[in-house]
């Protein structure tokens, strides 16, 4: 018996330990926003750096206190990715964030990859994880190291999702009868085009926040300037702009070698 009792001690020991790592109170007044702390713009690789370094140290032990490289406790193991990853972020962090506009609340589908993800098991917050998708998330465990779980899968709920990078926003444009119809999108230092698919609607992602022209493409330029719109771009939201009428004179594609050069002045 003694055996038996032994091991399950240790983890119920351990467990405590592991909840204690961050005296935060939880607080309801925690504030909600959909900015990251990091200060960037999301783009498709910039969490997968995040998560790629935390894969890489999959079945490195728990240990108290410990941020790296090999052995690491739960906060250690978020402030080691962050910082491998090219995110300012130090130590001990996490649960002060808590109370500031970088919580988008307790709900898990708000998460992004890349995201930390704060529990409690009551009272304060006890444990911090960085999600990967799908519902899951890696984390330095107590009583089995570093491993990939479901978010729910540790006995602690979830109070606050963290935001780490900023979302980026997107537009859609539309026009009737515009299938092939190049837009300009362009604002200064950037420029780009898109063109509208068969339903006559062109999407752009990954655009950061602030006010865009946008200008169906042509070669009569009185007339295309006749014809742009302003769009503001918010923080992940996706905002439509539609024009009642594309005039013929605008519809005309121009010649492969103009749009490459429009292309070419935007980089400049």
């Amino acid at each position: 018996m003694r055996l038996v009792k032994r091991p399950i001690a240790a983890v119920i020991l351990a467990t405590l330990i592991c909840i204690m790592m961050i005296p935060q109170q939880a607080d309801a007044s925690a504030k909600k926003g959909n900015r990251g702390f990091s200060g960037k713009t999301a783009t498709s690789a910039s969490a997968e750096k995040i998560i790629k370094v935390a894969k890489s140290k999959l079945g490195c032990p728990y240990v108290s206190g410990a941020a790296g490289p090999n052995r690491f406790d739960c906060s250690g193991f978020v402030a080691y990715c962050m910082k491998r990853a090219g995110v300012k972020f130090r130590r001990g962090t996490a649960a002060s964030y808590y109370k500031r506009k970088y919580n988008v609340g307790s709900n898990i589908r708000k998460a992004h990859k890349g995201d930390i993800v704060l529990y409690s098991a009551g009272g304060g917050i006890g444990h911090c994880a960085l999600y990967i998708g799908k519902g899951r998330v890696i984390h330095a465990t107590c009583s089995g190291g570093i491993r990939i779980t479901a978010y729910n899968g540790i006995g602690q709920r979830v109070v606050a999702v963290i935001r780490t990078y900023t979302p980026a926003g997107s537009a859609k444009i539309s026009a009737k009868n515009a299938a092939g119809v190049r837009f300009m999108i362009s604002k200064k230092g950037y420029r780009k085009i898109v063109t509208a698919n068969a339903k006559g609607v062109a999407k752009i992602k990954s655009l950061k926040t602030g006010s865009y022209k946008v200008s169906p493409v042509g070669k009569d330029k009185t007339v295309q300037k006749q014809l742009s719109k302003r769009m503001v771009i918010k923080n992940g939201r996706t905002v439509r702009v539609r024009f009642n009428k594309i005039n013929n004179a605008v519809t005309s594609a121009p010649a492969a070698s103009e749009e490459a050069e429009a292309v070419a002045k935007a980089a400049r």
